[in-house]
């Protein structure tokens, strides 16, 4: 989501739409049209969420269908995917979010040093292990 929590829906289970030979030249798993929109926005130093956490940077997340934005901490968004087991480039990431206002995947990702305008996750460190022990139950 959008300056939400990321969809968590999505991390297993997600269909290819690359062919078995893509896949086997570690080609990530989106589409051929969203990659090409992907590298439009990307930094070329901020290829994974470590890179924002590493230079306490923020997310500007961008929708491609109605324009919405958000800032996301990155730091705590790092956090969300190491704990999920995600993969953190920035090509994949938009598989684990939504925006918030027309639930359609992100397609923007750029860092800033703007504050958050988004609040998801725990706030504390007691609701960090919480999340630890509901992944580890379930």
């Amino acid at each position: 989501m959008l300056g939400g929590l990321p969809d968590a829906s999505n991390a297993r289970g997600v269909s290819s739409p690359l062919s078995s030979r893509d896949r086997s030249i570690g080609v990530p798993r989106v589409s051929r049209a969203r990659k090409a929109d992907y590298r439009a926005v990307m930094d070329p130093e901020f290829t994974r969420l470590e890179d924002y956490r590493v230079r306490r940077m923020n997310m500007r997340v961008e929708c491609g269908n109605c324009g919405h934005a958000g800032v996301l901490d990155g730091e705590k968004l790092w956090r969300w995917f190491v704990l999920h087991r995600w993969k953190s480039s920035l090509d994949q990431i938009g598989d684990h979010m939504r925006c918030s206002v027309c639930q359609r995947r992100p397609t923007g990702f750029t860092p800033t040093s703007d504050p958050p305008t988004r609040d998801f996750g725990p706030s504390d460190e007691l609701g960090w292990k919480a999340v630890v022990r509901r992944l580890r139950a379930g």
